[in-house]
């Protein structure tokens, strides 16, 4: 597979792979100064009312 091979040749030459969550803590958003009156928040997909998906997997995201 494509991506496991990148993986390798990228840890041969000395990079790390770094895993980040797809589901975000609403917490986690409040801690990048995103509110529920910061123009942002109604643009995050929510999954809950406590877990949304991390922000970069949403390219939608425009500041107002």
């Amino acid at each position: 597979m494509l991506e496991t091979r990148l993986i390798e040749a990228l840890v041969k030459e000395n990079f790390c792979q770094v895993l980040t969550p797809i589901i975000m803590a609403k917490g986690l958003i409040s801690k990048m100064s995103i509110d529920n009156n910061h123009p942002l928040y109604d643009q995050i997909y929510w999954l809950d009312n406590k877990k949304c998906l991390r922000l970069m997997l949403a390219p939608h995201l425009t500041m107002l």
